[in-house]
């Protein structure tokens, strides 16, 4: 027989027989497979687990970002409303200083700067 021939009769045998695992293929190899594909999947979810704690910590730390933000405009209107309430005081204790004749008198904070 040729080989053409060996084939054709190897593929028409292989397509009339239904399909089952050589007795030379080892139990170990078919449990390997199964073992690393569940290792896989738990992989897997537990990265997806991973991530979503991951993105549920990003979303608190931009709620954290923006009340942050939101507290230190509060604290520079706060300061900026010091600085006045400073200076106010400031021209209060000149006047007061001019009435009781003394000569010394506070400057503004701007200008002894």
């Amino acid at each position: 027989m040729s080989d053409i021939e060996d084939f054709n009769e190897w593929k028409e045998i292989r397509q009339n027989t239904p399909w089952h695992l050589d007795k030379k293929f080892a139990l170990s190899i078919i449990f390997s497979i199964f073992l690393n594909s569940g290792a896989f999947i738990w992989y897997g979810a537990k990265l997806d687990s991973n991530v979503q704690q991951n993105i549920s910590d990003i979303v608190g730390l931009k709620i954290w970002k923006e009340k942050q933000t939101e507290d230190f405009r509060n604290f520079g209107e706060r300061i900026s409303h010091i600085e006045t309430k400073t200076d106010d005081e400031v021209q209060t204790l000149n006047r007061i200083e001019l009435i009781l004749g003394n000569s010394r008198v506070y400057r503004k904070r701007d200008e002894s700067q």
